[in-house]
C-alpha cells in the first residue's frame, strides 16, 4: 500500500484514493463534445451537420485537431488550431456546462473521509481547473492531470500510474471512475480497481462488455451507497 493513512472500502474493495475522469464522469459533457467540432469548423466557413466526420473518441484532443486539419484541409498550424479549439473549449467550461447529478456531494464525501482525489482527463487543465472552481469542487482535488502532461492518451496507462504516483498510493488501492470503455481497459490492465460510470443505458452496457469494471454504476448515489 501507498503512505496514505486513511483506508476505506467499496463495496468489498479497500482504497485510500480515487482517479476521476472529467467529461462524461464527472460534468456532463456529452451534448458540448457533439457539437463542438460542428461549431469549431463553421468558424473557418465550413457547414457540415450531421454529415461531419468527427474525430475517434478513443482520441486525445490534439489528435483530434489532426485529424480535422487533415480532413478539411482546414487553414493554420496545428499549434494555431489547437489554440482556436481551447478558446472555444474553455468558453463552454467556464460558463455552462454542469456537473453530473451526485458528483459534487461524492467528492465532498470522500474528502471529508480523507480519501485523496485527483483528475486525470483528456482536457486541457486551465478549462479543468475553471469548471472545477466554479461548481466548488476544485478544493477538493489534490491535483488535475491532463493527458498533455503526460504525453500519451488514456489508451495507455501513463496516466494513471503518474497519478497513483502522485495521490501516494498503489493501483491496488486506487479507484478509477471513468466512462469510456477504453479507458476503463486501459486502467483494469494496469492492476487499478475501475468502477464504470454511465448515466445512458447505451454506456452502461458498453462498459459492462468491456469486462473490466469491478462495478458498473449508473449514479453516484450508487457509489455513494457503496462506501463505507
Amino acid at each position: 500500500m501507498g503512505f496514505n493513512e486513511s483506508y476505506h472500502r467499496f463495496a468489498d474493495m479497500v482504497f485510500d484514493a480515487a482517479i476521476f475522469d472529467l467529461d462524461g464522469t464527472l460534468f456532463n459533457s456529452s451534448a458540448l463534445w457533439k457539437d463542438l467540432p460542428v461549431d469549431f469548423l463553421r468558424m473557418y466557413g465550413i457547414v457540415m451537420g450531421e454529415a461531419l466526420e468527427r474525430p475517434s473518441e478513443t482520441q486525445s484532443i490534439r489528435e483530434g485537431i489532426r485529424f480535422l486539419k487533415e480532413k478539411y484541409n482546414l487553414p493554420g498550424s496545428e499549434e494555431e488550431l489547437l489554440l482556436a479549439y481551447y478558446q472555444l473549449l474553455r468558453a463552454n467550461y467556464q460558463e455552462r456546462v454542469p456537473m453530473m447529478p451526485g458528483a459534487a456531494q461524492l467528492l465532498q464525501s470522500l474528502h471529508e473521509k480523507g480519501i485523496h482525489l485527483c483528475v486525470a482527463t483528456a482536457a486541457e487543465k486551465e478549462m479543468t481547473e475553471a469548471a472545477l472552481a466554479r461548481c466548488g469542487v476544485l478544493q477538493w482535488m489534490d491535483f488535475v492531470l491532463t493527458e498533455d502532461e503526460v504525453g500519451a492518451s488514456k489508451r495507455y496507462p501513463d496516466i494513471y500510474l503518474q497519478a497513483a504516483r502522485r495521490l501516494g498510493t498503489d493501483p491496488e488501492t486506487c479507484l478509477v471512475f471513468d466512462d469510456a470503455p477504453h479507458a476503463v481497459e486501459t486502467a483494469h490492465g494496469a492492476g487499478f480497481t475501475v468502477c464504470g460510470v454511465g448515466m445512458d443505458a447505451q454506456t452502461l452496457q458498453r462498459l459492462r462488455e468491456t469486462q473490466c469494471c469491478y462495478k458498473v454504476v449508473g449514479s453516484f448515489q450508487e457509489i455513494m451507497d457503496m462506501i463505507k
